[in-house]
This record gives structure tokens, sequence and C-alpha cells, in this order.
């Protein structure tokens, strides 16, 4: 099990204020925390290149190490909102850090609850799926993508 309550002091240093995405890791060169949030369409470099930790944050950064996750943002939900019904080009995984019953993910025809246990999960992204916040509270979540 993670340790949610050191995952919270080591986001608390980072300026999320009014912010729904921010990147945890970076390509090389880069220092700009909103390069790969959001679609890769426009960008010139591919998932698999970010993988430069932004920020000393030693805690999150070993997990997004062990656990082999590259492209890793901070993804806050707002309330009463969901995400286009899509597909991602790579499995995801995702550490559920505030959430409550009210949000959920559509996978195909299955909803999907990721509770903020400590616990790691699989969400498969290539699938057609989207999120969903239907609470008055925000859902946040770090996410990052995984090797095929």
């Amino acid at each position: 099990m993670l340790d949610l309550e050191k995952i919270k002091e080591e986001l608390a240093t980072l300026d999320l204020e009014g912010k729904t995405q921010m990147c945890l890791q970076t390509v090389a060169g880069c220092t700009d925390p909103f390069y790969g949030a959001g679609s890769m369409r426009d960008l010139k470099h591919s998932e698999t290149e970010f993988v430069h930790f932004l920020f000393d944050i030693p805690y999150i950064n070993y997990i997004l190490e062990k656990e082999q996750m590259f492209r890793s943002r901070i993804m806050k939900l707002t309330p009463k909102s969901c995400l286009s019904w899509h597909v991602d080009r790579r499995k995801r995984k995702h550490i559920p850090i505030e959430t409550n019953q009210g949000c959920f993910f559509v996978v195909e025809d299955k909803i999907i609850r990721f509770p903020a246990d400590g616990s790691i999960y699989t969400l498969d992204a290539q699938r057609y799926h989207t999120a969903v916040n239907a609470s008055f509270e925000y859902r946040t979540h770090i996410v990052g993508c995984i090797p095929l």
C-alpha cells in the first residue's frame, strides 16, 4: 500500500491551484509542467519520452519509477463533469488521491470505481472509456502511461 498522506504532503508543495492537469514527468530539456498535459496530437514527442522528473517530490518520483510509469500527471476532474468518450494509445496506471462514490469510469459498458485506498489501479485506456465526476468535490488522481 502507498502512503497517501506522504503523497498529499508532496503534492501540497506544487502549485496546483486552479489547474486540472499538470505533468510530473517531461521530455529531456523541457521544464514546462504543462507540456504533455492533455492531448498528444500537437506534440513533437512520443509518450515514452516523458520520463524526466519535473519536481523534487522523492516519494512520488520513486513510485513512478518503480511502476515504470511515464508521462505521469496530476489529473483533477472538476465537480459535475466528465471527459469525452475516447480511446488512448496505452494502458494507464491510476493512483487515486481524492475521490468518492460519485466518481467512476465507464469502460465500454462497465462502471469501474477506484477508491483512494493507497492502491495502484490499471485502466485499459485502449478501450473506449470516460471518467465521470458526478459529485460536488474534486476528484484527483496521479495518472501515468505504462509500457505496452
